[in-house]
């Protein structure tokens, strides 16, 4: 039995380094590879079952990479008769190809059908467009979409399915369940005008409710989640041991390089955008015992073969000419987040001619932009979400409200701002905030009584917590608008390389 298990441990080895290497089998010698390794991973006839799961997350919209991740699920479908391939969700938003499309989303939904994707989990970002087009989505997608902890409303014409039981046509029963993540606020990190009427349930409870019911009726039981890796790891240790074999993750982007068990359950989870993905590999012996390995596999590289059927519905997506239209030139190159905030401050203050702009944190999507041309496509890139901008009349106190507000909000992080500088005060390792000064842009402090105009996006004005929320007017414009208004009216912007708009003193 133990060389057996090592014939198998190399055999595993050995495709997923042709695969990391990017000398995935070639199409034509695919049918000898099967026979190859059909025998030795438990082919038709022999006592040992195998199903192989090919799994990625947080695809983002990025559709340039399908064309690799389905050269590789093919080869894998030739490899082995029992495949799945999954996603843990966010497969929307980040990609202005298919975040602007008419309908929104379409490109995903078309391609994923098309690399026949069996099951996804629901990401937060799969509420970014309106509930009656994610409902269109889910109708005209091939795929089931998994949650557990999401009731919809009795009205809407999407449907999510709790768990469900896959046979696999060597007879193993693979349960699955799915759960997302929620924010301090109890709802997922959406905009909240796109779940109203939806309801939620702590994931880990949801789960409990379905999994022991589950397993009474799977050889297998996975968790497709889109929580993140510390919660995918607390749900592990809050369920009896072995309780599930197997968490494929989202959420966190994380790429868990090694295999990952937690008290008796193997977790995995694959970066994002379609850099990675994890192919897992159950077997099941001629005594009934299950065993697990997963291995990471590349999707990046010049040698990386891809298909070309895919490879031209992307370039059909991709030829939209208007977002290579060129708004302005950086100067010299934004290097981090950070840069990139202030940035969007800036354009929403000009935009707006606002005394202060704001910008959360989690509304820069890219984490930087070389020097030369900004396209509309690289504005879309960074702030996909078509957020309205709002504007409000606020005191100086009013302002220290929202801020107070925004940093457990924004996972303790300060916002981006124009106009003005601000000091935290903060304590246990800056997860505490005691207290805000804010200060206008040549140093003197806030007047308390004194009001001031203020610009942010529409998800800020919903999620933030200040008296005046009510009092903001709509300027029926995005962010994104204001932006690229900004960029073709300077022409040329600097990187703001250097730039500091927020301090964080921790106090003991």
């Amino acid at each position: 039995m133990r060389l057996y298990a090592r014939i198998i441990s190399l055999a595993f080895t050995l495709l997923t380094a042709l695969l990391l290497t990017g000398c995935s089998f070639l199409l034509g010698s695919l049918d000898s590879a099967k026979r190859q390794f059909g025998q030795i991973m438990g082919g038709k006839g022999e006592p040992e079952q195998t199903v192989a799961i090919l799994s990625v997350n947080d695809m983002h919209a990025a559709i340039d990479g399908m064309p690799r991740l389905a050269y590789v699920a093919d080869s894998l479908r030739h490899i082995y008769p029992d495949f799945l391939l999954v996603s843990g969700g966010d497969n929307q938003t980040g990609n202005p190809v298919n975040d602007q499309y008419e309908p929104q989303g379409q490109p995903m939904v078309e391609l994923m059908n098309a690399l026949r994707f069996d099951l996804t989990a629901v990401g937060n970002h799969e509420f970014d467009c309106s509930s009656q087009r994610f409902a269109e989505q889910i109708e005209q997608s091939r795929f089931a979409y998994l949650n557990c902890n999401v009731i919809p409303p009795d009205t809407w014409k999407g449907r999510f399915v709790a768990d469900t039981v896959i046979r696999m046509p060597n007879g193993m029963r693979i349960g699955w369940l799915g759960a997302l993540e929620l924010g301090p606020t109890g709802i997922p990190d959406s905009h909240p005008d796109k779940m109203k009427g939806f309801r939620f349930v702590q994931p880990i409870e949801a789960v409990r409710s379905r999994i022991h019911a589950l397993r009474s009726k799977s050889d297998v039981v996975i968790a497709l989640n889109h929580l993140g890796i510390e919660d995918d790891v607390a749900l592990a240790r809050a369920l009896p041991k072995h309780t599930l074999s197997l968490i494929i993750g989202g959420h966190s982007h994380t790429r868990i390089a090694k295999e990952m068990w937690v008290n008796g359950t193997l977790i995995t989870q694959a970066e994002a955008k379609l850099k990675y993905a994890t192919l897992t590999l159950i077997r099941r012996s001629a005594l009934g015992k299950i065993s697990l390995k997963s291995r990471l596999i590349s999707l990046e590289g010049k040698k990386a073969q891809i298909d070309f059927n895919i490879r031209r519905m992307v370039d059909k997506y991709n030829s939209d000419p208007s977002f290579n239209r060129v708004l302005a030139r950086a100067t010299s190159p934004y290097l981090n987040k950070d840069a990139l905030g202030y940035l969007m401050a800036d354009a929403l203050q000009y935009a707006t001619d606002m005394d202060i702009a704001l910008v959360n944190p989690g509304g820069v999507r890219i984490s930087k932009l070389p020097a030369g041309a900004i396209t509309v496509r690289d504005v879309y890139t960074l702030d996909p979400f078509n957020n309205d901008i709002l504007c409000y009349r606020l005191t100086g106190a009013e302002l220290k409200d929202l801020l107070m507000s925004a940093y457990p909000e924004d996972e303790n992080h300060p916002v981006y701002a124009a106009g003005i500088r601000m000091q935290y005060h903060t304590r246990n390792k800056n997860q505490t905030l005691d207290s805000v000064e804010v200060m206008t842009h040549d140093g003197r402090p806030l007047e308390s009584q004194r009001q001031y105009a203020v610009a942010m996006n529409s998800y800020m004005a919903s999620v933030y917590h200040f008296p005046a929320k009510e009092r903001g007017v709509n300027l029926r414009r995005t962010t994104a608008q204001g932006l690229m208004f900004y960029l073709y009216h300077q022409k040329k912007v600097s990187g703001h390389t250097g730039i500091r708009r927020f301090w964080i003193t921790e106090h003991k």
